[in-house]
């Protein structure tokens, strides 16, 4: 009876293991065979030690998000160095992330990195070639994320003061933001924390918020020439717009919205 048991158990553990990689590998996505491979051990992560629960109020059907838009700046909380892989998962789609260029130098991360099509940006200062990049990807449909904190988010405030570059890649590229939020995902103080504590992560997916919202915006021709925002368009009202959506979701909606740094085009934050 002991041997039945036991044969039974060696065999029902590696089964429940082995299904989240199946399920991956047949899941249609615009994932190569080697992005599967690479990221097989996320999923499994993310469905038995993760937990993650997906919340949307958008559901992404046949490659293209609510409102028939397939293009779109994603945008969330930052808490975790994980998080790209937590919307990655709720998103079913391939995701070019922003991330910082000493990172693609890294010998493990690096080719990771590059084989995920991410977007490598210089955080010291304005970068126009990895701006100019992101707005192409979403003009052709793509998805790019970016944190509006620009870090992540080890305090007890729900959200940083955030930065308006999201929106300015938005309407740059004629496309939408798409508030999301990340609830419950493990913190921790460097890079591995997180990829061995039990969690019960939900994943937010909002509405879009175009550039012609009713808050005035209205759609911007892209000009190769330049990146720079035009006066005309309210950046920092559009990515507020967008991140009370994504705080409202998660129960969040009594905290502020502030910017890190203001303009003259600048209105009165949402409250």
């Amino acid at each position: 009876m002991a041997d039945a048991l036991s044969l039974f158990v060696l065999t029902i553990i590696p089964l429940g293991c082995l299904w989240p990689l199946v399920k991956a590998f047949r899941s249609p996505s615009d994932y190569t065979p080697l992005e599967k491979v690479l990221y097989a051990p996320v999923y499994c992560f993310g469905r038995l030690l993760w937990r993650i629960e997906i919340v949307s109020h958008a559901p992404m059907n046949e490659g293209k998000t609510a409102l028939g838009v397939s293009g779109a700046v994603l945008i969330s909380n930052h808490r975790n160095s994980l998080d790209p892989f937590f919307l990655q998962l709720a998103c079913g789609r391939r995701v070019h992330w922003l991330v910082a260029g000493e990172f693609f130098k890294n010998p493990i991360f690096g080719p990771v990195l590059r084989t995920f099509q991410a977007i490598p940006t210089n955080r010291s200062g304005s970068d126009s070639a990895s701006v100019k990049t992101a707005i192409r990807l979403v003009g052709e449909g793509r998805l790019v994320g970016m944190f509006p904190e620009g870090r992540i988010n080890r305090t007890k405030c729900p959200i940083l003061k955030i930065r308006a570059g999201a929106a300015l890649v938005a309407i740059k590229a004629n496309a939408p933001l798409l508030p999301c939020w990340i609830e419950g995902a493990p913190r921790g103080w460097d890079v591995w924390s997180g990829w061995f504590t039990a969690a019960h992560i939900k994943v937010f997916i909002g509405h879009p918020v175009c550039p012609t919202h009713r808050n005035g915006l209205t759609p911007m021709l892209l000009d190769e020439s330049t990146i720079e925002p035009n006066p005309q368009y309210d950046t920092d009202r559009f990515i507020e717009t967008a991140m009370k959506q994504s705080l409202t979701m998660a129960g969040h909606g009594d905290c502020p919205v502030d910017l890190a740094r203001k303009r003259l085009n600048h209105t009165k934050p949402i409250s």
